[in-house]
């Protein structure tokens, strides 16, 4: 598997040394060549600044706090790319910094399978419509029913590294057949490979799994005609076997 590499530095923009003679520090973040910063909200005298050590140094003024600071947002970022890492297998700049500012990810927001009742699925279908042309295309993909049933949702571990965290992630799904709902449990152990310290995250994920008769009657109540259905992935008939099935709705 291709793994990101990722760099946080902290830097002084001297361009903007104010007429107190001090300038912001910004956090840079550099994932595969793709570099974005942002201003961690406190300046220094460029003289007081350690580039190589990374840090602020003085004799007349102490810098703990500062340093605390900086090594607090660097930690912060590191459990947030691995997360992201053990996730989805890869990462990107900007996902990195909205998370940090814990801003919504726009990642999930039009992931069918999010949308767990029958009024939110209406609402959005109907919203997409309203956004088509004329015989416009609307193209997703779903849980499929008859396989989830088949084979059931297993539990699964996945373990990642670079050299300053070690990540494992659990994931134990509980099954609600009466809903079409699958709850997918995470479970994330970042550790700090310098200080052995381990911080646990949980979140939880419903998932709705459809069946192809049940997303054509949606379809027909909010104006879109099924033109095609296939796995995801391959073009395949959908099976037992299908997780994934992709759905091409038309606009009528």
């Amino acid at each position: 598997m291709h793994q990101e590499k990722i760099s946080i530095l902290f830097v002084i923009n001297q361009a903007k040394t104010n007429q107190k003679g001090i300038c912001p520090i910004y956090c840079r973040i550099t994932i595969n060549k793709n570099r974005k910063q942002f201003s961690v909200g406190n300046s220094i005298n460029p003289k007081d600044w350690n580039s190589k050590k990374q840090l602020a140094e003085s004799k007349l003024i102490d810098y703990k706090s500062l340093n605390a600071k900086l090594s607090i947002v660097k930690q912060k970022l590191n459990n947030i790319y691995l997360k992201q890492l053990i996730e989805n297998n890869s990462v990107e700049v900007d996902e990195i910094i909205n998370l940090y500012f814990k801003k919504a990810s726009k990642k999930e927001d039009s992931v069918i399978s999010y949308l767990t009742n029958n009024e939110q699925l209406v609402e959005c279908l109907n919203t997409v419509n309203n956004h088509l042309n004329e015989k416009g295309i609307f193209i997703f993909d779903v849980w499929y029913t008859p396989a989830v049933y088949m084979q059931k949702p297993e539990t699964r571990v996945k373990r990642i590294s670079d050299n300053a965290i070690q990540g494992t992630r659990i994931a134990e799904s509980t099954i609600h057949f009466n809903e079409n709902v699958v709850d997918v449990n995470y479970e994330i152990h970042i550790q700090n490979k310098a200080n052995g310290i381990t911080e646990v995250y949980q979140e939880k994920h419903p998932m709705r799994h459809f069946s192809i008769p049940e997303i054509a009657l949606l379809a027909e109540l909010t104006n879109f005609t099924v033109i095609k259905t296939e796995e995801f992935g391959t073009q395949e008939k959908p099976s037992e076997n299908t997780w994934g099935v992709c759905f091409v709705l038309q606009k009528k």
